[in-house]
Parts: C-alpha cells; structure tokens; sequence
C-alpha cells in the first residue's frame, strides 16, 4: 500500500530473514500457534497481491468456513454447523514467507533485515519526523515514517524523546492462559488426552493494548502507526 503512494519504500527489520523457506524468528507475532487470517483479511490480501491465498494452502494450509467447520461456543450457546465466512488458517511463518516473497516482486520495496530501529530522527523544527535511527548503521532519513512493530512498539519513547508527550494507553486482559479455565471443558477435555507434537511453550502476554495517538492535541508530523491517507509523489517512505 505503501508502495502506492511513495517511489521508494524500506522496511526495517530486525531480525534476519530466513532464506530457505517458512521458519521461526523472534520478530514474527503470534508465532507459536496456529494463526486465523479472518475473512476481511483474505479478501483485503488477494486485492493487494491477487493470488496469493494460493501459495500458503500449498504450503499446508487451510481454507475453512465459520462457523461451519468448527465447534464456536457464543455467550449464549454453541453455534451450529452454519456456512459463513472463509477464513485460512495456518502457520504465521508460512505466512508470512509467503506474504513477503510476493511484496518483495514490487523493486520499489527493499528490505534491511538485521537492522534494528533503535529511535526517530526529528526535524529542525521540533515537531515532525524525518527518519529512523539504525543500530550500528547510519540513519535512514525519510519522508514518511510507518511504526508497524505491534504490541512491542517502542514509539511512546521515541517520541518522548523528541519531546512528544506519551498517547493514552487502554487494555483488556483476558487473563485465561490454562484450558482448564474456560467456561467449557470442551478444549481441555480435547487436550488432556492428546500426544503433544512438541515441547510446550508458554505464552503469558494475554493483554490486548490501544494507545491512542489520535487523541494526542500535538501529535508529531511524517509518522503514523498505521496506512496514511496521503496524496502527492514523496520521495521515499521508511515502515520500521
């Protein structure tokens, strides 16, 4: 999207990409289980890169309907078998292998992988940003500037050192991380007498956050924490 509004676009990424094929890395979210790309997002990633759903369904893949094809306890009961939206599922490093072999076709987009973003740069004039600093590289100046890290975004800090006041932070937190503890014991029954097909691993951050930069009276210029609605031909953008 990005790539529709700038001539040149780098993304940022710390970790090193693998080359090889779908495999872990730190920097991917939601890594460790099996990931829901919901109906909208399907819809929304075929008008972006048409064809794509068919390389993750390749790669093992699938593409279901719910709630037909699953058991979907609501706050009033179970749902049944119904057809309605379709919805992939599969690993989050398939994915994204996936995903980034088809972006990375387009030459306006390059990727600096291993590179961490460690702050922002700031204008002259205090109030807007001009590019990202790079741990052990020199900065990458830009016209626009993405923050795309999620829950981990170290943005509040960077901007509190530009002199930006902290947006107001929401959350909700389910605090459920047992299957033991939910209202049915449909799940845990299901697992309990499973063979595990790897060791298990422990996720504990069950919060959701919203910091809400819309609500910021002196936000800073040239960043934004999703896709800007912007118009005219900027030389370059920079996604962190």
């Amino acid at each position: 999207m990005l790539a529709e509004r700038f001539a040149r676009v780098t993304v940022v990424d710390q970790d090193e990409l693998p080359a090889g094929g779908p495999a872990f890395r730190p920097g991917v979210p939601q890594s460790r289980h099996v990931h829901v790309l919901w109906s909208r997002g399907v819809e929304v990633i075929e008008e972006l890169l048409p064809g794509i759903t068919d390389k993750p369904l390749a790669g093992g893949a699938a593409l279901l309907e719910s709630p037909k094809d699953f058991l979907w306890l609501s706050p009033a009961d179970w749902f049944r078998a119904l057809p309605g939206a379709r919805i992939l599922l599969g690993s989050r490093e398939l994915l994204d292998w996936t995903v980034r072999g088809e972006v990375l076709r387009d030459r306006r987009i390059r990727v600096r992988d291993g590179c961490p973003a460690t702050g922002l740069l700031g204008g002259p004039d205090g109030r807007s940003v001009t590019g990202v600093q790079l741990r052990d590289a020199d900065p990458l100046r830009a016209a626009f500037v993405v923050d795309a890290t999620g829950r981990t975004s170290n943005a509040p800090a960077w901007l509190a050192a530009l002199g930006h006041p902290a947006p107001q932070t929401t959350r909700y937190d389910s605090h459920l991380g047992f299957a033991r503890s939910l209202r049915s014991p449909v799940m845990y029954d299901a697992l309990h007498g499973a063979a595990p097909l790897s060791s298990p691993i422990g996720f504990r951050g069950t919060a959701n956050e919203r910091r809400h930069y819309e609500r910021l009276t002196r936000g800073p210029g040239r960043l934004r924490r999703a896709y800007p609605a912007h118009h005219g031909p900027p030389e370059s953008g920079a996604a962190a």
